[in-house]
């Protein structure tokens, strides 16, 4: 059984997976000018309080002791690179 099926058979209703909005498919032509760059402005996640890690990131988040910030661990991304 899909994730599709079993939200419409249990009547509750599907949420957007975490950061999205608005997804759509990219379009060749529509999206010709866009690309993916470094991230400078975080105030897409200001209305989340925690994220998922992926396993390549526990190194960086095990090394502080408190939670860290948004721009915390993107300066030690950026300079672990």
């Amino acid at each position: 059984m899909t994730q599709a099926n079993a939200t419409a058979e249990s009547g509750q209703t599907a949420t957007l997976p975490i950061f999205y909005s608005r997804p759509r498919p990219l379009d060749a032509v529509a999206d010709r000018d866009r690309s993916l760059g470094p991230i400078t402005d975080f105030r897409f996640a200001r209305a989340t309080n925690s994220v998922l890690l992926g396993a390549a990131e526990y190194p960086c988040a095990s090394r502080s002791p408190s939670p860290r910030t948004w721009s915390e661990i993107a300066s030690s991304l950026r300079s672990s690179q």
